[in-house]
Protein backbone atom coordinates (compact mmCIF):
# COMPACT_ATOMS: atom_id res chain seq x y z
CA UNK A 1 0.00 0.00 0.00
CA UNK A 2 1.16 2.99 -0.43
CA UNK A 3 2.14 5.27 2.30
CA UNK A 4 -0.17 7.87 1.74
CA UNK A 5 -3.33 5.63 2.00
CA UNK A 6 -1.96 5.12 5.31
CA UNK A 7 -1.40 8.65 6.97
CA UNK A 8 -5.11 9.31 5.02
CA UNK A 9 -6.01 6.44 7.23
CA UNK A 10 -4.91 7.74 10.08
CA UNK A 11 -6.33 10.88 10.23
CA UNK A 12 -10.00 12.29 9.01
CA UNK A 13 -9.09 15.39 7.41
CA UNK A 14 -8.66 15.03 3.90
CA UNK A 15 -5.22 14.48 1.42
CA UNK A 16 -3.28 17.49 0.51
CA UNK A 17 -3.94 17.03 -3.18
CA UNK A 18 -0.65 18.89 -3.89
CA UNK A 19 1.10 15.79 -2.47
CA UNK A 20 -0.65 12.77 -3.39
CA UNK A 21 0.34 9.73 -5.15
CA UNK A 22 -1.44 6.67 -6.48
CA UNK A 23 -2.47 3.92 -4.38
CA UNK A 24 -2.86 0.17 -5.69
CA UNK A 25 -5.47 -1.51 -6.73
CA UNK A 26 -5.37 -3.91 -3.79
CA UNK A 27 -5.50 -1.48 -1.07
CA UNK A 28 -7.58 -3.23 1.81
CA UNK A 29 -6.17 -1.66 4.98
CA UNK A 30 -8.77 -0.57 7.83
CA UNK A 31 -8.05 2.39 9.45
CA UNK A 32 -6.83 0.60 12.53
CA UNK A 33 -4.28 -1.44 10.89
CA UNK A 34 -3.14 1.75 9.51
CA UNK A 35 -2.55 3.25 13.25
CA UNK A 36 -0.90 -0.10 13.92
CA UNK A 37 1.92 0.40 11.00
CA UNK A 38 3.03 4.17 12.47
CA UNK A 39 3.51 2.71 15.84
CA UNK A 40 7.18 3.07 16.33
CA UNK A 41 8.09 5.93 14.34
CA UNK A 42 9.51 8.36 16.63
CA UNK A 43 6.34 11.52 16.84
CA UNK A 44 8.38 14.08 14.77
CA UNK A 45 8.32 11.60 12.22
CA UNK A 46 4.74 11.08 12.64
CA UNK A 47 4.01 14.77 13.03
CA UNK A 48 6.02 15.97 10.03
CA UNK A 49 3.99 13.16 7.89
CA UNK A 50 0.54 13.56 9.03
CA UNK A 51 0.86 17.45 8.44
CA UNK A 52 2.73 16.87 5.02
CA UNK A 53 0.23 13.97 3.63
CA UNK A 54 -2.82 14.08 5.36
CA UNK A 55 -3.04 17.78 6.27
CA UNK A 56 -3.55 16.94 9.60
CA UNK A 57 -2.29 20.63 12.23
CA UNK A 58 -2.85 18.52 15.30
CA UNK A 59 0.81 18.61 15.65
CA UNK A 60 2.06 21.18 13.80
CA UNK A 61 2.71 23.64 17.47
CA UNK A 62 5.15 20.87 18.52
CA UNK A 63 6.43 20.45 15.21
CA UNK A 64 7.52 24.67 15.67
CA UNK A 65 8.73 24.14 18.80
CA UNK A 66 10.81 21.03 17.58
CA UNK A 67 12.02 23.03 14.58
CA UNK A 68 12.37 26.54 16.81
CA UNK A 69 15.28 24.16 18.61
CA UNK A 70 16.72 22.89 15.43
CA UNK A 71 17.25 26.41 14.20
CA UNK A 72 18.54 27.63 17.23
CA UNK A 73 21.27 25.33 17.28
CA UNK A 74 22.00 26.08 13.44
CA UNK A 75 22.04 30.09 14.59
CA UNK A 76 24.15 29.12 17.03
CA UNK A 77 26.74 26.85 15.39
CA UNK A 78 26.93 28.78 12.55
CA UNK A 79 26.76 32.75 14.05
CA UNK A 80 23.75 33.48 12.82
CA UNK A 81 22.30 37.04 13.96
CA UNK A 82 18.76 36.93 13.51
CA UNK A 83 16.72 40.67 13.41
CA UNK A 84 14.13 40.25 16.07
CA UNK A 85 16.17 37.07 17.87
CA UNK A 86 14.27 34.13 18.84
CA UNK A 87 11.01 35.67 17.76
CA UNK A 88 12.58 35.43 14.31
CA UNK A 89 13.66 31.85 14.24
CA UNK A 90 10.26 30.86 15.54
CA UNK A 91 8.61 32.74 12.74
CA UNK A 92 11.19 31.09 10.26
CA UNK A 93 10.44 27.70 12.04
CA UNK A 94 6.64 28.00 11.41
CA UNK A 95 7.09 29.09 7.94
CA UNK A 96 8.21 25.83 7.29
CA UNK A 97 5.66 24.03 9.22
CA UNK A 98 3.05 26.69 6.87
CA UNK A 99 5.26 26.02 3.72
CA UNK A 100 5.06 22.30 4.30
CA UNK A 101 1.13 21.78 4.61
CA UNK A 102 0.12 25.01 1.80
CA UNK A 103 3.19 24.57 -0.52
CA UNK A 104 1.13 27.05 -2.71
CA UNK A 105 0.79 29.47 -0.24
CA UNK A 106 4.27 30.47 -0.15
CA UNK A 107 5.62 29.96 -3.10
CA UNK A 108 6.55 33.46 -3.92
CA UNK A 109 9.42 34.75 -1.37
CA UNK A 110 7.43 38.19 -1.04
CA UNK A 111 5.11 35.59 0.95
CA UNK A 112 7.96 34.28 2.95
CA UNK A 113 9.02 37.95 3.81
CA UNK A 114 5.90 38.95 4.86
CA UNK A 115 5.92 35.94 7.21
CA UNK A 116 8.86 36.63 8.72
CA UNK A 117 8.99 40.50 8.90
CA UNK A 118 11.98 41.37 6.72
CA UNK A 119 12.34 42.84 3.45
CA UNK A 120 12.95 40.60 0.05
CA UNK A 121 16.26 41.96 0.15
CA UNK A 122 17.34 40.70 3.21
CA UNK A 123 15.59 37.57 2.68
CA UNK A 124 17.22 36.54 -0.56
CA UNK A 125 21.32 38.10 0.73
CA UNK A 126 21.41 37.11 4.06
CA UNK A 127 17.80 34.16 5.47
CA UNK A 128 17.30 32.47 2.65
CA UNK A 129 19.51 29.86 2.48
CA UNK A 130 19.52 29.66 5.87
CA UNK A 131 15.93 29.05 6.13
CA UNK A 132 16.35 26.38 3.61
CA UNK A 133 18.32 24.66 5.87
CA UNK A 134 15.67 24.98 8.67
CA UNK A 135 13.29 23.81 6.25
CA UNK A 136 15.04 20.72 5.21
CA UNK A 137 15.16 19.45 8.82
CA UNK A 138 11.73 19.32 8.25
CA UNK A 139 11.63 17.66 5.00
CA UNK A 140 14.17 14.80 6.32
CA UNK A 141 11.63 14.55 9.15
CA UNK A 142 8.57 14.04 7.12
CA UNK A 143 11.41 11.50 4.65
CA UNK A 144 11.98 9.59 7.77
CA UNK A 145 8.39 8.83 8.57
CA UNK A 146 7.60 8.06 4.65
CA UNK A 147 10.59 5.67 4.37
CA UNK A 148 9.21 3.63 7.74
CA UNK A 149 6.06 2.92 6.89
CA UNK A 150 7.27 2.24 3.18
CA UNK A 151 9.59 -0.23 5.16
CA UNK A 152 6.91 -1.78 7.28
CA UNK A 153 5.17 -2.22 3.89
CA UNK A 154 7.68 -4.16 2.24
CA UNK A 155 8.01 -6.36 5.98
CA UNK A 156 4.44 -7.20 4.91
CA UNK A 157 5.16 -7.85 1.46
CA UNK A 158 3.12 -5.22 0.37
CA UNK A 159 3.51 -3.83 -3.41
CA UNK A 160 4.47 0.03 -3.54
CA UNK A 161 2.84 2.25 -6.49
Amino acid sequence: MNPIRIFAMNTASQINPLSVGRSTATDKMSPALAAGMSAGMPKVWYQAVMLKWALDWSGANDLELRLLMEAAGLAAEHGWEPPKGEEFLRRMAGLAVAEMALPAQFRQVKDKCEFLGISPSTFCNRWKGRYEQVYQVLESWSAEGYHYLMRKNIDRGEMHS
